[in-house]
């Protein structure tokens, strides 16, 4: 389900980029985070459509602004953080895993979008991921 609040993030390593907010735009700190067709940042994965950009590192509020009106840092491409899986074991590490939203992720790719691979069980409920962001 895609949150509408800031979410704390345990992050192991990786890289980071800066980010241009899309029009109308509320990005929650912790979230996933996708680039729409205009080459801006947004929560939305369009089913599937929004290519993955990373991980919103602090909140970046552009609801009332422009497209492009404001930008932020976001983890990317070779990032490892811990998000939740739901019904998580050992036997999903190396499987890819897909986003639906700013928050949920899915080993299964229908309309949604590829995020990463899972690099080590946490719990039944979560897994760290290896990020892999498709850049332009």
């Amino acid at each position: 389900m895609a949150v509408t609040e800031n979410q704390i993030i345990k992050r192991k390593s990786g890289g980071q980029l800066r980010g241009v907010v899309a029009k109308n735009e509320n990005l929650y700190g912790g979230t996933l985070c996708f680039r729409d067709s205009n080459g801006h940042a947004t929560g939305d994965d369009d089913g599937g459509s929004n290519p993955f950009l990373g991980v919103v590192d602090a909140q970046i509020d552009n609801s009332a602004g422009s497209a492009g009106g404001m930008s932020g840092d976001v983890w990317g491409e070779a990032t490892v953080v811990l998000l939740p899986l739901g019904s998580a074991t050992q036997a999903d590490v190396g499987k890819k895993i897909y986003a639906s939203d700013n928050y949920t992720t899915s080993l299964t790719s229908s309309s949604k979008t590829y995020i990463g691979t899972v690099s080590e069980f946490e719990s039944t409920t979560h897994v760290w991921v290896l990020l892999d962001c498709q850049l332009p």
